[in-house]
């Protein structure tokens, strides 16, 4: 065994007030459990990577997504943790899949997300740009395709400090 990518995920969107412990166990027993049960079953192993895939829903924020962005963040937390041990860890914060994913499996929700500026990425690029960030050393990534100007028109009072310098440094990738 060389390396681990984990990409379990279950969506069970309810808003804040009718969201339960269920829901909530629906989505983290896939991502939480599943990837530390990974980091056991593998510690002691010498791993070129282990890769999380996460979403940008934990960096963003996700309306109806309590469950499903706290997870993630959860995630995000376990590769950097994984790192300070000095073990791999990359987290991998996707945003929006065309074609493929749990996105495309809903029209509704790949719209949505379009109307507010995160138009998806291609499966050849979400495939290259995975390929270059595997070997990085970091233990996080954020790869979207977001068109900062329309989601903060969008999300006027949202405040981000994940993207607080992506102003001046905004770009465009095919």
């Amino acid at each position: 065994l060389r390396g681990v990518v984990h990409a379990a995920a279950v969506l069970r969107d309810a808003t804040l007030a009718n969201l339960n412990a269920e829901a909530i166990e629906q989505v983290w027993r896939p991502k939480v459990t599943g990837a530390w049960n990974l980091h056991e079953a593998t510690r002691g192993r010498d791993l070129d990577f282990f890769v999380l895939m996460s979403s940008m829903a934990s960096l963003l924020g996700s309306p109806g997504q309590a469950n499903y962005a706290s997870a993630n963040a959860w995630l995000d937390a376990l590769a950097g943790w994984r790192r300070q041990q000095g073990l791999p860890g990359l987290s991998i914060n996707w945003g929006l899949w065309g074609e493929v994913g749990l996105a495309a499996q809903s029209e509704n929700r790949g719209a949505r997300l379009a109307d507010r500026g995160m138009s998806a990425l291609t499966p050849e690029l979400g495939l290259e740009l995975f390929g270059r960030l595997l070997w990085m050393e970091r233990s996080q990534a954020a790869v979207m395709r977001l068109n900062l100007r329309q989601w903060r028109q969008f999300y006027p009072k949202a405040t981000l400090p994940a993207l607080s310098g992506l102003d001046a440094c905004q770009r465009t990738t095919a």
